[in-house]
């Protein structure tokens, strides 16, 4: 079962990558579809036959060294399944996406072959039941998100960008990696099932153990894209729109998450461990947020708008709601990807152009981009009954639940933010004038939006709040909360009213924000450039800080350092020896004198000095 699982996007990456220079391009296409789809049904199968019962599936022996002994082996149970469906249910749609979009492109049979690995190399990390082999997946995705980022090869900047994505998720790698070691040095195993037994157990705590939980934070931090390594999701912008969009929604980033939840029980031993992770993801959300208002590119306001829902995620984790974290990954995998798509659709449309402030009333010409569009848009909104009002409202009240009012405070802000530069980019590509020809695309780019567009709307039904399951027939359970509950222990429990009053005056609010947003930018679709505004619109100046001026410092003072040890000490060196052997010469030139009574004298000196060794023995 588990091979029908993960071996289709292999063969398919394995069958197109040996054909690189084919040029039956719908081969290729149709090849990597369909590996992508089978990897689908084979969940579908597997769920509808099991359930989301807990099942260990053993390949083969890995290695061995001292006391540690690894085996391929892949777990599936109800997390490993979700994202699995999440996976390569998503998946599949952008590949079918894909056959259009790249359709002129020269290299599609490099590129279906890339799509097909990233999917082989995130089922790896999802269904791996130890660290080292999550880690082989977690590099997989790194590898081929470095690769599809820099796809287009021949163009300096989108190169750059491959480089910037592969060089930043190197460094978190490598605190994923000490994390790893940390953790096997002081608790003797890197299997989940293992660590998760020994701190159900309650085992104590020590500064290795809390040193490799660390690492691993800064390691999901990379991955993730959270502060301070998140500047490289928004380059990673530079690659096909299919791709940001399997990377932002259903893939890459959410990697971090996921491992937090498959050690929920190692991390919720470490409260100030899940503290830290809490308000790196507020800062975030806020930080990403207010970048995105001022951004003009379309595909980079969605990419920091990633970056801000990720610390959403973070930040339900931080507060130990690991089911309401994978809740609002799976809602917004839904809708992210949906808006990269009919973003992807509207770039194609337009020819390449991702300016918003050189489009203009597509609304007209491209109506189903738009209102799919508009789906996706509500549902990172959070307005009901969309799934991002269910998904992100549990996320709200497990902050104010939990007494995390600071949390809830940035979140709530985080979310008024989100209406504006969302609304503003509404207005500017749907609204207004028309500035350029645009039309609709083919049905192999619109059927995804239709079907995600659908999962946009109707997902949050996997999450109904006991608010509302309560006055249904039946009262319906939170399904994910029932499904995840090995891993979610802790629940957030309060007044009825207050989690009412706690949703409206969040609905009310962001749409009082949409309203004011939308009716400034109707009127006035400019911007004045201010100092905040260029601030902004730099990003805080952070890219430009890690890709020019940091990396420029840090060539100067290597060049400094290596000048000095050269030219002070290699260079002098040899000379400084040299003119040392030259007065030893002379000293012992000086023995050398001719004189029968001076060789006599240091012979005997000699005989002396040996005989008094001799009696030392």
């Amino acid at each position: 079962m588990i091979f029908s699982l993960i071996s289709p996007p292999l063969i398919g990456f394995l069958f197109n990558s040996l054909r690189f220079k084919s040029r039956n391009k719908k081969l290729s296409g149709i090849t990597a579809v369909s590996a992508c789809a089978l990897s689908f049904l084979a969940c579908v199968f597997y769920i509808l036959r099991f359930g989301f019962e807990h099942k260990s599936f053993f390949v083969l022996p890995w290695f061995q060294i001292g006391d540690l002994s690894l085996n391929f082996s892949f777990t599936l149970d109800s997390l490993s399944l979700l994202m699995c469906l999440l996976i390569t249910g998503v998946g599949t749609l952008i590949h079918l996406y894909s056959l259009a979009y790249m359709s002129e492109d020269e290299g599609q049979t490099r590129y279906f072959s890339y799509l097909n690995l990233f999917i082989f190399m995130m089922l790896i990390l999802v269904l791996a039941d130890s660290l080292p082999l999550l880690f082989i997946g977690w590099e997989g995705v790194g590898l081929c998100s470095y690769l599809l980022i820099g796809f287009w090869f021949k163009e300096k900047q989108k190169v750059g960008a491959g480089m910037t994505a592969f060089i930043v998720n190197r460094i978190g790698d490598a605190f994923f990696l000490l994390g790893i070691f940390f953790l096997f040095l002081h608790f003797g195993t890197v299997q989940f099932s293992e660590l998760n037994a020994l701190f159900k157990s309650g085992l104590p705590k020590e500064s290795l153990g809390i040193s490799g939980v660390l690492f691993i934070f800064l390691g999901a931090t990379g991955k993730s894209a959270q502060f301070p390594l998140y500047f490289w999701l928004s380059e990673a912008m530079a690659g096909p729109t299919p791709v940001s969009a399997l990377i932002h929604a259903a893939t890459m980033v959410t990697a971090g998450v996921y491992l937090f939840v498959r050690m929920s029980f190692v991390y919720m031993a470490f409260p100030q461990i899940l503290l830290l992770i809490a308000w790196v993801g507020a800062l975030t959300a806020l930080g990403s947020a207010l970048i995105a208002c001022r951004q003009w590119d379309f595909k980079k306001i969605l990419a920091y708008s990633t970056v801000s829902q990720l610390a959403y995620l973070f930040m339900a984790v931080g507060v130990g709601a690991f089911s309401s974290s994978i809740f609002h990954l799976l809602t917004h995998g839904f809708f992210k990807a949906l808006l990269f798509l009919c973003a992807g659709s509207v770039i194609h449309s337009l020819s390449g152009e991702q300016d918003i402030r050189k489009m203009g009333g597509l609304r007209k010409s491209m109506p189903i981009t738009f209102f799919c569009y508009l789906s996706g848009a509500l549902a990172l909104t959070a307005i009901p009954p969309f799934s991002g009002f269910f998904s992100k409202d549990e996320i709200l009240w497990s902050l104010f639940a939990g007494k995390s009012y600071g949390l809830y405070l940035l979140a709530f802000l985080t979310g008024l933010l989100t209406c504006f530069y969302m609304t503003r980019l509404t207005v500017f590509v749907f609204f207004g004038k028309a500035k350029a020809k645009a039309h609709e695309n083919n049905w192999l780019m619109t059927t995804p939006l239709i079907v995600l567009a659908l999962f946009s709307l109707f997902s949050g039904a996997l999450g109904l709040p006991h608010l509302f399951s309560d006055l249904l027939p039946g009262h319906p359970p939170h399904i994910l909360q029932k499904l995840l509950q090995s891993f979610s222990p802790w629940s957030f429990k309060g007044s009825k009213l207050m989690e009412a009053s706690l949703m409206l005056l969040s609905t009310v609010d962001g749409l009082i924000v949409i309203g004011l947003t939308g009716f400034y930018y109707l009127k006035t679709q400019t911007a004045k450039q201010t100092f905040w505004g260029t601030l902004l619109e730099r990003a805080f100046y952070i890219p430009q800080l890690t890709r020019t001026y940091i990396p420029h410092l840090f060539a100067q003072s290597c060049f400094q350092i290596f000048k000095r040890i050269e030219l002070g000490f290699f260079n002098h060196l040899p000379l400084f020896l040299s003119s040392q052997i030259l007065k030893l010469k002379e000293q012992f030139a000086a023995l050398q004198n001719g004189n029968l009574q001076s060789y006599a004298l240091y012979l005997v000196m000699g005989l002396t000095v040996f005989v008094f060794l001799i009696f030392l023995k």
